[in-house]
């Protein structure tokens, strides 16, 4: 296999039906703004595009599978083993077939086969007329296909495989290759195959008999007993195997065509919200099937064929013309603006007949259209243009007043940005950059910014840092910073001297507020979010040249670029937030938040993230090299039991040692994760006691020496799992943590106020918040962050805060009463579930309860309550019963909050963040469980860091009123560290304590608040 630079064919056939899975799983959950999934519809569509002009595609078609296989008749377990197709997926696959035509492409599929067989009956009649085809695909099973005049793509890997390469790497005939699969099974499509015969025998077989009825007809040449066993056992499993990864060509291509004309006029009665309308596509050949699993009312085109179109020359798949006006009004309804932009569909007849404007009935940003009259009167109009088209646009702006300014950093650094970050909009001239970027500096950073009195520029850096007015403005307290992640660009300015004030509006903290279900929020996502709004402003912008000469900054015009679209980012970022204020305006709840909660954490976090977490270099060292060393002696002792040197890092040569070398039972197919380590270990010591009980008063030999065996088992998987944990420690910890230091030992982590879906921070770039807790390593590392001389580390975390939070939210007053008079939460559960006096409740019958308590309050199943106490599923059951008939007001909480999440989609925290909660109406049931869970646990989890936000705002305003030099320095989501002069020690705590439990964070529940100080972070924690 080898990596591909252009294949020349003559027509490509796309294996449709993987591409899309594949492009369902590889984007994050992806909707518009109706709350229609289209991340599957997006992926593909790029993929496909991408495709078509990698290989200037002339000739192709994309093959679907059916959703029943005649397979399924031949073995009832045929790809049994995979889930039900998702319901988001579900309502994507037609309007995924739909744009396969529109750009295009010819499309099949036939009801009861596969894409496989549609790929094989046309790569066989143009084999034989001595086309070549190209085969795109990832799917194993079609390299039996391989041939001189056909190849196969694999696109995920971006590699080709031809004839040649497949027969030198498995020396046998690509037509051959299904017999490989009739032997071996196929795991991927659950073919059975022959148990206990590998990949390896199977080749070894095919290479000595041909086929399966070489090998039948030739059973007494096979030497290996156990081999001819399973061959003969097995003959019926071989044989329905080569049927299963057969290919079938006898078949009606006619009959799998659809037609691009049939499904066109389907669409006109289409819309995202209702689907394909069938009552008005009359005289069409569609056969309908309506499904409950479909959006509202979404109709499925199940089978659609036209009986006389033939398909016996290269002709007949040559690519159709793109309908773009088509796939403008679905990209239009889907909101694929960058691909709107890509495929330059806003200037397409379509468009130009049909679409009066950005603002459309179909407009998907309709919610931000009710701009006031005096929203409007700021706008001098004369200085856009004298368009009255265009005029209806900037209708809808106001422009920023005097105490707005509105900043953009465009960063040269990474692949040029500054380029990079503007790339999609158009120049005049319709070029694909039109010289767009000739008088860019692309070695220079760039500062956009953009207020009504000075317009708006893109300034070389070096030219911005020399102008004493901006820099004015930029610290001037009274004035608003608008931008998108504000903090980095705090942070970018800072060692330039130039200070931001503490009055701020971060767009992307807006959007993640107003829109948590968008996976990204960074300009570069908002800009293509609000593509549809600002598209016409832009072009306004950029071709009135007589805008860039009236301002009132103090810069030379030749020192900055003004050339077309490359100057308006912060116009762009000013755009997006007046939007985004309008709706907040609209939702006090969010707006409180946003204004009161988010946003000073912002500027707390910038401070936190300055200041960082002193650590001790030489300590860390140490422990780097002493994790290493640890690891070298497992590795010998894993070596030494293994009979010889071996990659253990290699899941592959591990697999070989453990269950071909060892002859470890095999668990998990050949799976050597923590899971199946842990599995085998508890068999193992099991069988080592009972051999050991056994054998207490014997001494036969056979019996010390099978236990002997069990010993040395038993130390090799320990030695396996305690060197891949000294591995990890030295790898993510020790040597990120050394790598990231300052030059005065200092480590910076970055948060992120925009990443979960519950509203806790996460940090990154090292992640500080997953630094191990327990364990000897644990310790260590920890003692390794230490407090400068003359200071000390303070650790204040919250006692039991997410049981407080679901005792204040479900109004349990058992458990409210139960904190009110402060007692043992866990030893109170113990008492209630075991029914046993509290003399008799030990160490592990009280952990027991705590596992309850907390398994509980994240909607733990009685399966996953058994896995975690090592009890039965009935056990378990009986304990989450026993538990709900004392609180019975946490499981009405439960009920009703998933009720409320099936309602909207959502959930909210106590302040009334929202938490998406998505698959929570899916009809799959193991999603739709999952979904449920994360709908109790989200307002728990999401309230408690509502509270400690607010707690961090309120210690640090107090702080700053006091004048006092101590620093909150880390948070861990119910933990926060500060780094507290000796002098003040005393005063921090008693700020700490009352500012963390004050009242007014959880009314009904008293907060409390574990302190702890010390030199380094063990000793304080």
């Amino acid at each position: 296999m080898v990596k591909t630079l252009n294949i020349k064919s003559d027509i490509f056939l796309i294996d449709s039906s993987s591409y899309f899975y594949r492009a369902f799983y590889a984007l994050p959950p992806l909707v518009n703004s109706k709350g229609f999934p289209t991340g599957a519809v997006l992926g593909y569509t790029r993929m496909l595009i991408k495709l078509k002009t990698k290989f200037n595609i002339k000739y192709g078609a994309c093959l679907f599978d059916s959703r029943k296989s005649f397979r399924k008749e031949v073995y009832k377990e045929y790809k049994a083993h995979r889930i039900e197709m998702p319901e988001d997926l579900v309502k994507q696959v037609d309007y995924i077939t739909l744009i396969s035509n529109l750009l295009g492409f010819k499309t099949f599929k036939l009801e009861g086969y596969e894409a496989d067989d549609l790929i094989a009956l046309i790569s066989e009649k143009f084999s034989k007329s001595n086309k070549t085809i190209c085969i795109v695909t990832s799917d194993k099973d079609l390299k039996q296909l391989l041939s001189s005049n056909v190849c196969i793509y694999d696109a995920q890997k971006d590699i080709v495989i031809t004839q040649e390469i497949f027969e030198n790497e498995y020396g046998i005939k690509s037509e051959e290759y299904k017999y490989i699969l009739a032997l071996m099974g196929d795991a991927s499509d659950n073919i059975p195959g022959i148990k206990g015969i590998g990949e390896k025998t199977a080749l070894s077989l095919i290479k000595s008999y041909g086929s399966l009825d070489g090998i039948y007809s030739s059973l007494d040449s096979i030497k290996q007993s156990k081999m001819k066993e399973l061959l003969i056992s097995h003959k019926e499993d071989a044989y329905n195997s080569l049927a299963l990864a057969s290919f079938y060509k006898d078949l009606s291509l006619e009959k799998s065509y659809f037609t691009p004309q049939i499904l066109l006029n389907a669409a006109e009665n289409y819309d995202v919200n209702s689907g394909f309308n069938p009552e008005n596509s009359q005289n069409l050949n569609l056969d309908f099937d309506r499904s409950s699993n479909f959006h509202n009312n979404l109709y499925k085109i199940s089978f659609i064929y036209k009986e006389n179109k033939k398909f016996e020359n290269l002709e007949d798949f040559a690519l159709e013309r793109p309908n773009n006006g088509e796939l403008y009004k679905i990209f239009k309804e889907f909101e694929f603006h960058s691909l709107i932009k890509k495929l330059k569909l806003e200037n397409t007849e379509y468009l130009n007949n049909n679409i009066a404007g950005i603002n459309t009935d179909h407009d998907i940003h309709s919610k931000y259209k009710d701009y006031k009259d005096e929203d409007k009167k700021d706008i001098d109009k004369s200085k856009f243009s004298d368009n009255s088209k265009n005029e209806y646009h900037f209708a809808e702006l106001s422009v920023p007043g005097e105490n707005e300014l509105s900043i953009y950093i465009d960063y040269a650094g990474s692949a040029n940005n500054a380029v990079k970050n503007i790339r999609s909009l158009k120049s005049k001239n319709n070029d694909d950059d039109g010289g767009l970027f000739d008088d860019v500096d692309k070695t220079s950073d760039y500062v956009h910014l953009f207020s009504k009195k000075d317009g708006y520029i893109c300034v070389k850096l070096e030219y911005f840092l020399k102008n004493e007015h901006i820099i004015t403005e930029l610290a001037d307290a009274t004035i608003k910073k608008i931008g998108c992640d504000i903090n980095s660009i705090r942070r970018y300015l800072k060692p330039y001297g130039v200070e931001l004030n503490n009055r701020f509006f971060d767009i992307g903290i807006a959007s993640y507020l107003l829109n948590p279900i968008i996976h990204n929020h960074t300009f570069d996502d908002l800009y293509n979010e609000f593509l549809g709004k600002f598209d016409e402003l832009s072009r306004i912008i950029s071709n009135n040249k007589e805008n860039t000469d009236d301002r009132n900054i103090n810069i030379k015009s030749e020192e900055y670029n003004v050339k077309k679209y490359s100057d308006n980012k912060a116009f762009l970022s000013y755009f997006i937030y007046r939007c985004q204020l309008k709706e907040l305006e609209k939702e006090n709840e969010l707006k409180k938040i946003f204004f009161e909660i988010d946003m000073p954490l912002a500027i707390i976090l910038a401070d936190i993230e300055d200041a960082g977490f002193m650590v001790d270099k030489d300590k860390l060292f140490a422990l780097s090299a002493e994790f290493e060393l640890e690891a070298q002696k497992m590795a010998a002792i894993i070596c030494k039991i293994a009979g010889k040197e071996f990659n253990i890092n290699s899941p592959k040569q591990l697999s070989e040692i453990m269950f071909d070398g060892l002859k470890f039972k095999r668990i998990k197919k050949n799976s050597t994760d923590i899971e199946v380590l842990l599995k085998l270990k508890n068999e193992i010591e099991t069988a080592s006691l009972l051999m050991n009980y056994k054998n207490s008063d014997s001494d036969n030999s056979n019996d010390n020496k099978e236990y002997d065996l069990y010993k040395n088992y038993l130390l090799f998987l320990d030695s396996i799992i305690s060197y891949r944990n000294k591995i990890k420690l030295k790898t993510s910890f020790t040597d990120v943590l050394l790598k990231k230091l300052d030059k005065n030992s200092r480590v910076h982590t970055s948060f992120s106020q925009i990443k979960t879906s519950t509203g806790r921070l996460s940090s990154q770039d090292p992640n500080l918040q997953n630094i191990p807790i327990s364990g000897i390593e644990g310790k260590k590392i920890r003692q390794a962050f230490i407090a400068p001389p003359a200071k000390l580390l303070i650790c204040a975390d919250y006692s039991q805060i997410d049981l407080r939070v679901m005792a204040s939210i479900s109004k349990d007053s058992s458990l409210i009463e139960s904190f009110r008079n402060n007692e043992d939460i866990h030893l109170k559960t113990a008492l209630e579930i075991f029914g046993i006096e509290p003399s008799k409740i030990d160490a592990d019958l009280r952990r027991r309860a705590k596992v309850i308590n907390f398994g509980i309050i994240y909607g733990m199943s009685p399966y996953g309550l058994s896995k975690e106490l090592n009890i039965t599923q009935e056990e378990a059951k009986t304990y989450i019963n026993s538990f709900f008939a004392k609180h019975y007001a946490i499981k009405n909480y439960m009920k009703n909050i998933v009720q409320e999440a099936k309602n909207n989609g959502y959930v909210k925290t106590s302040i009334g963040r929202r938490c998406y909660i998505k698959d929570i109406n899916s009809s799959i049931k193991n999603v739709s469980s999952f979904a449920e869970r994360a709908a109790i646990n989200a307002p728990i989890q999401g309230t408690a860091a509502d509270i400690i936000k607010i707690a961090m705002i309120n210690i640090n305003n107090e702080l700053k009123t006091r004048r006092l030099k101590t620093n909150m320095i880390l948070q861990i989501h119910d933990e926060l560290i500060f780094e507290a002069e000796i002098n003040e020690v005393e005063l921090i705590e008693s700020i700490i304590i009352t500012k963390m439990t004050d009242k007014s964070l959880l009314s009904d529940v008293p907060l409390a608040v574990n302190i702890g100080k010390g030199k380094n972070w063990d000793e304080a924690h």
